[in-house]
């Protein structure tokens, strides 16, 4: 699996109900005002009924997917890009439904219809596991890494890292990526300094002319010399949520990897100062694996002599992979469910652990927790709630750092870099939830 949740967090009939694993249920009512929780809550009450014509009242999702969604699965409705995935759910059932049906393609059909809550197998393709997944990741970043004391530790990060013709050569040029962001958090590492990522690789289906008359697409073409095919291809992009208290040299690590002009290749962003940080990692979490707009978006005929087939069979060459049995197939058998189901495929076969990638470095496991900088701040002590001048804490800089007796050396856990993982010993060792610092002292564990 993509991320390391381990056997802690369970997903209950009770959190079903209330759309909460220990966070609230409604995000509208949590520190806004009485007019922006009217705001919100007339927009989830828009949202219902946009969702409901989107579920329609016949096939092809089952009563049961619609039943889940209809119960506000883990606050559901809250997932921005709701009403777009359910389009695209809705074409991929389709598309896999025609026939002549593969064994592959009706193998993902079933997964799709079948066991939507708690699944064994991953489902990258179907809105509800997508939706716990989201729902984990924030638990976990909220739950030790991201909140307001650290705010200007955050950031978001898109990165383009090349081209591809085909499905087939996607898989090569996402390794790569892989091993490049390996390289980032490695780098840091070796400074001294921690940082958290947290994202998905994302293929963008273009057409030569789209990748001709977009500027920094045009660039890194000319940059990179990409051999963009007649018949386009794949833009292979990435999305991450992250944490550094050094940004500047996570930016100037990456923009070193991914050089290009004006440095418009590699893209940080702050977080925005007028939202909550969860409700701007809702937003965020919900953009990732997100359908191919080109595949999922209407495509309206220019002319009574141009379809929308026709756009799908010029493209039908960046379809070519390893789960597509087409180089044979006539053109005029290739149409937009054709490209769908392959696209589909494709996304399935590369699963959450190719395509996801999340990573809590040794040294970022080691920062304060949010108990802890509130405790800080409640004793008056604003040069560590402030970040101690940008000089990273570690916690291995301790007393018991070079230790000989072992009952000390058991207190400073052996950290290794790993994926994002909802740690309950961790939390226990840092909680100090209403520790009163002028009654207590405290020792932080090192």
């Amino acid at each position: 699996m993509m991320f390391n949740f381990g056997p802690t967090l369970k997903l209950t009939p009770e959190s079903m109900k209330n759309g909460s694993i220990g966070m609230p249920a409604k995000l509208y009512d949590s520190g806004f005002s009485k007019r922006a929780n009217a705001i919100a809550h007339n927009r989830l009450t828009a949202t219902k009924g946009k969702i409901e014509n989107r579920l329609g009242k016949l096939g092809p999702f089952t009563d049961e997917f619609k039943s889940i969604i209809r119960s506000n699965y883990l606050g559901i409705y809250e997932h921005t890009y709701l009403d777009r995935e359910l389009k695209g759910a809705k074409m991929v059932l389709r598309a896999l439904s025609q026939k002549p049906q593969t064994a592959e393609a009706g193998d993902l059909l079933y997964r799709m219809t079948h066991d939507f809550v708690e699944r064994e197998v991953p489902c990258v393709l179907c809105p509800i596991w997508r939706h716990e997944q989201s729902t984990m990741m924030l638990y976990a970043l909220t739950m030790r890494y991201f909140f307001e004391a650290v705010r200007r530790e955050l950031f978001l990060a898109t990165i383009v890292f090349g081209y591809a013709e085909n499905l087939e050569q996607l898989p090569e040029l996402i390794s790569t990526a892989r091993t490049q962001i390996d390289c980032v958090h490695k780098a840091m590492t070796k400074r001294g300094k921690g940082v958290v990522l947290l994202g998905a690789f994302e293929p963008d289906l273009r057409s030569q002319a789209e990748i001709r008359t977009k500027p920094l697409l045009r660039q890194l073409e000319i940059e990179l010399q990409w051999n963009v095919a007649e018949h386009g291809g794949w833009v292979l992009s990435g999305h991450f949520i992250g944490r550094a208290p050094h940004i500047d040299d996570f930016e100037a690590i990456s923009r070193s990897l991914w050089p290009s002009a004006n440095n418009r290749r590699v893209r940080i962003d702050s977080f925005y100062k007028n939202r909550s940080i969860e409700h701007s990692l809702v937003e965020a979490l919900s953009y990732l694996y997100k359908y191919a707009g080109p595949l999922f978006d209407t495509v309206q005929a220019r002319s009574a002599n141009q379809t929308p087939v026709r756009t799908f069979r010029s493209l039908q060459n960046a379809f070519y992979g390893p789960t597509l049995d087409s180089r044979t197939a006539l053109a005029p058998d290739f149409d937009r469910h054709a490209a769908i189901r392959q696209w589909a495929l494709f996304m399935d076969e590369m699963g959450p652990d190719v395509l996801g990638y999340s990573i809590e470095t040794v040294h970022a496991q080691k920062w304060f927790s949010k108990t802890e900088m509130d405790y800080f701040r409640r004793a008056g002590d604003y040069d560590w709630y402030h970040g101690g001048n940008l000089i990273e804490v570690h916690r291995d800089t301790g007393p018991f750092r070079s230790s000989v007796d072992p009952k000390k050396k058991h207190m400073v856990p052996h950290r290794r870099t790993r994926p994002l993982t909802i740690d309950d010993d961790w939390y226990a060792k840092t909680d100090l939830t209403g520790v009163d610092p002028f009654k207590y002292a405290v020792s932080m564990p090192l």
